[in-house]
């Protein structure tokens, strides 16, 4: 059953007789309409009432002001219903015949004989063809979708969302899960009808339309005239005088037609230029009591939907109404045939919308109901079909100046908007049958009644699934990730950081192109040197990316670092930097690696050469080959506690119930995060560039080694006789300090396992110790299974989806907490060490990972903690006369605000942080802040404080930069069409499903 669209319009004169005064008709029925059409009246509720049970989708009712020095107004009706079209009006009728009666009566326009019967006499059929009908064009945003399918949909679509939050826990896939779900929608008699699959009507793809394919079709609606004659010639001429006179004779009048044809034309064309040369912009902005009225009525809080009624009128009569008709027969003979059922291109909030030539006037009336915002509806139209509403809004008054119908016009979007509010008309009366739903919404609700029947396998459950905002784990496309997101590639030992500033675009692109097939990608790094490649926003802006491309990257890696906001968050001062001062200082790192120091010589010699042909200059940062352990330049063992990544390798040789594991989201867009979100990957060139990339945080520090071996040495002097403090000697003291401000001993052993002095446990005490502390009972904490995760930054699901209802978070499994690659990184600070007196509450390790800290025994806070998570791939920096030594940071993550940003300014630098007033003790607060510092640890015998603190880091340059998958650096380097595949090669072979 198909939705169709009726208009009535009924005239009636504007204005009362002067022995009754002047006052307006319209604004009489206004009046009537406001009383009638207010949401919280009885007379409103009781219309609603009836009408939702007869089929009507929506239903509206404008008193249209008369046309200027014209007297006759119009009383248009407009109803979207299901079909069959001559029953609508008679359940119109029957539905609200009072309100109905009243209006009209109020009108002056008496009502011979029945209420149906009138509308009918009254109703406005539009056609497309020249001399047929009224002008005019339907369009239904929801074709097929009957009234009250619509409602059984989302009502099932809800109570689906209920059960899957009731999950008691995630099953194993998500067929099972879908199996589930059956099981307990099963059990409602009232949804037997959801197993039974109906047909999907809202189903298609985009298509460019050829001109071509139109030509028949134009021919149809418009060029038919000149068909007759030759035919009528041809009969005559072969009667009278035989074939070949009568052929000949046809051949002079289709010459004759086709001469005739092209002087239309001509005149035409030169008639259209004439009228839009003269035509003068109006700049005049809508009254303000009209747009009082308008907004009264727009965005109500009870409607995920607006309606918009707009007239405007024509600028001549036989002339524009040929150019209207061809404007209305583009949009819908191409839109269409172009586009899936429901859209318009890709616009598609539209529930159902008309244009219609009111009968025996100028006047092009525009009635529509649709999604969202006014301002949002008009941009859509404004960046996508400008070329459409011009060609049919420039046939009117005071439209935008436009050349040849559709260029120019609404895309001037200013005067466009203004003159759309000064064309629109209050609406007074308007009903909405489904008032929370979006046309998106209908039809994800259609697809999950779709998915819900039919499902059968693991892929197809998993795709029904992800309508309710949840993703099948993927299996990770790891051939297509950058190296460095799996970790800082350790057997590389020695390697060096270029900061580079690209010239011409086509140099940069013809670079990038070149060093493409020497990129690393996957976990396993090569046997000799390895090499990858960073973009900063200005870098990508200088490539080729636009601004609304970049607009959908995140604000922070768009700004960049050195952003005044962002720095004074990360207590930064990048006018006291050597590098990245700007974000435009640099546009992209080149980090080449080799296993020995002649490799990555002769690698460096390789690519600072193309970078010389390129006109690319570069600043290298040298830095130090990687020692047995890794130690940073403090002293302390490096890289010991970093995040797992579910899927990879590493994931797989470590207990799957590592308190460390994160879902790949958290490192890799593209992927589930720890809340089973997707989040929205940026675009380029029209194309996805997210999925399998990352972003890649970069900052250079300085690390004070003698100024903090000074304080240090000042603080065991002064503390090694108070109670509480171990050692026998000033050195032990030393090192005690400085374990307690790190969080480690600079062996790389726990504070909570070793609280008075470095040592290894056996694997075997280790494991038993973390399974006592796993065996604690835990404390009353929220419940993941009934507490919603916090909703994904895309989430842009519209208010009139079905609201996302609680569903299970991924829990840690029970038991003892293992890790089998190292026993002593597997405890956990809230239930080992609560108070602190192990590990302080503020040192650097804790602050940069809680774990529990936060809300002791709690899963749901391991599971927080871990959002914050980064991935450390950072080496040290050559040692300075100085004594001081440096460290080149570098980390991966996937949200640079939620993960570094949130991490330096909640965690290291929040003096809130544990409700301590104190900073991180080795980073201080920068020299901006000048409240003295101090640590707080605690001991048996109580706290000692360390006061006097400075910051022992400084900061000497930074940058965000995007770090692109395989299929990301094709498109960036050869632009929209991307690098030709060839799927013989495993490289491009992974790529083939989603390049």
């Amino acid at each position: 059953m198909n939705t169709v669209l009726t208009t009535v319009a009924v005239p009636f004169p504007a204005f009362r007789t002067e022995a009754e005064g002047p006052t307006s008709v319209v604004d009489k029925l206004d009046g009537i309409l406001d009383r009638l059409g207010d949401p919280k009246g009885k007379p409103f509720e009781d219309a609603a009432t009836a009408l939702r049970g007869c089929g009507i989708h929506f239903l509206s009712i404008v008193a249209v002001p008369p046309e200027a020095g014209k007297t006759r107004a119009h009383l248009v009706i407009e109803v979207t219903a299901d079909a069959p079209l001559k029953g609508v009006l008679t359940r119109v009728a029957t539905a609200i015949p009072a309100p109905l009666r009243e209006v009209i009566e109020a009108a002056g326009v008496p009502i011979d004989g029945p209420l149906e019967c009138f509308l009918e006499r009254h109703e406005c059929s539009v056609n497309l063809q020249l001399f047929a009908g009224t002008a005019g064009l339907h369009f239904s945003g929801t074709p097929g979708m009957r009234r009250d399918r619509i409602k059984l949909e989302a009502d099932l679509a809800a109570k689906i969302q209920e059960v899957l939050g009731n999950l008691p826990a995630p099953p194993d896939s998500a067929l099972s899960r879908l199996y589930k779900v059956r099981g307990e929608i099963f059990k409602d008699p009232y949804l037997k009808w959801a197993f039974v699959s109906e047909r999907m009507p809202l189903r298609g793809a985009y298509r460019t339309v050829p001109w071509i394919e139109l030509l028949p079709i134009f021919f149809r609606d418009f060029a038919w005239i000149w068909v007759p004659l030759p035919i009528l010639t041809m009969i005559i001429g072969w009667s009278l005088r035989g074939f070949l006179w009568a052929f000949t004779c046809t051949l002079l009048v289709v010459f004759w037609e086709a001469f005739a044809a092209g002087l239309i034309i001509w005149f035409g064309y030169w008639r259209l230029r004439k009228q839009e040369k003269e035509d003068l912009p109006v700049d005049e902005e809508p009254s303000e009591p009209l747009m009082r009225e308008v907004l009264a009525r727009e965005n109500r809080p009870e409607y995920a939907q607006n309606h918009l009624a707009g007239v405007s009128t024509l600028k001549g009569k036989w002339f524009r109404y040929v150019t209207l008709r061809i404007g209305l027969w583009l949009i819908a003979e191409s839109g269409p045939r172009g586009s899936p059922p429901g859209f318009i291109d890709k616009i598609g909030n539209i529930h159902s919308a008309r244009w219609l030539q009111l009968p025996g006037t100028q006047q092009l009336l525009f009635l529509s109901n649709y999604g969202g915002n006014w301002q949002g509806y008009l941009e859509d139209f404004i960046a996508r079909l400008r070329d459409g509403l011009s060609s049919v809004w420039s046939n009117t008054l005071n439209f935008p100046r436009t050349t040849l119908l559709t260029q120019g016009g609404a895309e001037d979007g200013a005067r466009f908007k203004r003159w759309a509010r000064r064309q629109q008309i209050p609406t007074r009366f308007w009903f909405s049958a489904h008032p929370t739903l979006t046309t998106d919404a209908i039809r994800r609700n259609a697809e999950i009644r779709h998915g819900f029947a039919s499902a059968t396998n693991e892929e197809q459950a998993a795709k029904w699934l992800s309508l309710f905002g949840f993703a099948a784990r993927d299996t990770l496309e790891s051939r297509e990730i950058p190296t460095l997101a799996f970790g800082g590639m350790k057997n590389m030992l020695h390697a060096q950081a270029l900061m580079l500033s690209f010239a011409a675009r086509e140099k940069a692109m013809k670079w990038l192109r070149d060093i493409e097939p020497r990129l690393t990608y996957g976990e396993s790094t090569p046997e000799k040197k390895a090499l990858l490649v960073g973009l900063t926003a200005p870098g990508l802006a200088k490539l080729g990316v636009g601004p609304d491309a970049l607009a959908t990257f995140p604000v922070a890696f768009q700004q960049g670092m050195s952003a005044v906001g962002r720095a004074r968050a990360l207590h930064d001062e990048p006018d006291k930097w050597t590098w990245g001062k700007r974000p435009e200082d640099t546009d992209a790192i080149l980090l080449v690696y080799g296993k020995t120091e002649g490799e990555l010589k002769d690698a460096l010699t390789e690519e600072n050469k193309a970078l010389d042909d390129a006109g690319i200059k570069s600043r290298p940062i040298r830095l130090d080959p990687l020692t047995d352990p890794v130690k940073e330049p403090f002293g302390f063992r490096d890289g010991i506690s970093q995040p797992i990544m579910r899927g990879s390798k590493r994931w797989s040789r470590t207990a799957t119930d590592s308190i460390h594991t994160v879902e790949p989201g958290e490192l890799v867009l593209g992927y589930p995060d720890n809340f089973l979100n997707i989040a929205p990957t940026p675009q380029a060139h029209g194309r996805d560039v997210g999925r399998n990339s990352t972003y890649l945080v970069v900052r250079e520090f300085e690390q004070h080694v003698t100024k903090l071996d000074d304080y240090l040495k000042a603080r065991a002097k002064e503390y090694h006789t108070k109670p509480g403090v171990p050692g026998d000697t000033e050195a032990d003291v030393k090192d005690w300090l400085h374990a307690k401000m790190v969080g480690r001993w600079k062996d790389g052993t726990s504070l909570i396992r070793h609280p008075d002095k470095p040592g290894r446990l056996p694997p075997e005490e280790a494991l038993r110790r973390s399974a006592a502390a796993a065996s604690t009972p835990e404390p009353a904490t929220p419940d993941p299974a009934t507490e919603p995760p916090p909703a994904p930054a895309s989430a842009s699901a519209p208010a009139t989806a079905p609201a996302p209802s609680p569903r299970p978070a991924l829990a840690l499994a029970p038991g003892p907490i293992k890790d089998t690659v190292n026993p002593d990184n597997a405890f956990l600070y809230g239930r080992e060490d609560p108070d602190g007196l192990r590990c302080p509450l503020g040192a650097h390790i804790r602050r940069a990972n809680p774990r529990d800290s936060l809300e002791p025994g709690s899963q749901v806070q391991i599971k927080l903690s871990n959002r914050h998570r980064v991935m450390r791939v950072g080496r040290n920096l050559p040692k300075q006369s100085n004594g001081n030594a440096g460290l080149l940071f570098m980390c991966v993550n996937a949200d640079i605000e939620r993960q570094f940003e949130f991490l330096q300014q909640a965690w290291l630098h929040g003096s809130t942080f544990h409700g301590l007033d104190e900073s991180d003790p080795l980073l201080g607060r920068g020299s901006q802040t000048k409240v003295p510092l101090t640590m707080t640890i605690p001991t048996p015998h109580g706290p000692l404080r360390m006061d006097g603190l400075e910051s022992f880091v400084t900061v000497k340059g930074g940058a965000y930069f995007f770090l692109p998958g395989r299929t990301a650096i094709s498109v960036l380097a050869w632009g929209p069409a991307g690098r030709p595949l060839n799927p013989s090669t495993p490289e491009d072979g992974a790529r083939r499903g989603y390049a």
